[in-house]
């Protein structure tokens, strides 16, 4: 073979290693860019995962929103001296008989932090069974609505803790619980009761 030939089969060859030298560098540039692809996509869907998880996690506060549905702000139930007018969280509530005046109530001050005025800021919304038109409100003085039954003020005992309690019951003489059509409940003072409460 002359050598001209020589130098040409070797340049040939030269060429054909560089030629599959590129390709394989390029396939791994290939597998590469796919591989970082893949990373990408691993890398964003992540936040869209997180991003429904945080939108699961609203579901709670549409709950609560739901649950605007405005809660009865006077309703009666059940307790040892019978049915009693209770309010929104089922707490009993009371009628004091210093209060003659329709409407008026004479609790203030000290008396008030004892037996807690039924204050409404809004609608009074009845509970299911009870004569609506014995509901109203009237002002305090202060700016304050209270809600009363056939015109007794209503009142909460700061002795009673839980729904049901009627530990305000007999106090002074004085207070009694509300039965649902306004008169006060005349019974025996409720056992327990505070002897210490202030009956005004």
């Amino acid at each position: 073979m002359r050598p001209s030939m020589r130098r040409s089969v070797r340049l040939f060859a030269v060429a054909a290693a560089l030629v599959l030298v590129l390709a394989a560098c390029g396939g791994d540039d290939d597998d590469d860019d796919a591989a970082s692809s893949g990373d990408q996509a691993t890398t964003t869907t992540a936040p869209a995962d997180e991003e429904a998880d945080a939108t699961t996690t609203t579901a709670p506060a549409d709950a609560s929103g739901g649950a605007s549905d405005q809660a009865a702000t006077v309703a009666y139930a059940e307790t040892s001296l019978g049915d009693a007018l209770v309010d929104e969280s089922g707490l009993t509530l009371y009628v004091f008989n210093n209060d003659t005046e329709p409407n008026v109530s004479t609790c203030t001050e000290g008396c008030a932090e004892a037996w807690p005025p039924v204050i409404v800021p809004g609608d009074v919304v009845v509970g299911d069974d009870l004569d609506e038109g014995l509901f109203t409100t009237f002002d305090r003085g202060n700016g304050e609505m209270q809600l009363a039954v056939d015109g007794h003020p209503l009142y909460r005992f700061s002795g009673d803790a839980a729904a049901g309690d009627v530990n305000g019951q007999g106090v002074g003489e004085v207070w009694f619980v509300a039965a649902p059509d306004g008169s006060a409940v005349q019974a025996a003072a409720a056992e327990g009761a505070s002897q210490g409460a202030a009956g005004y």
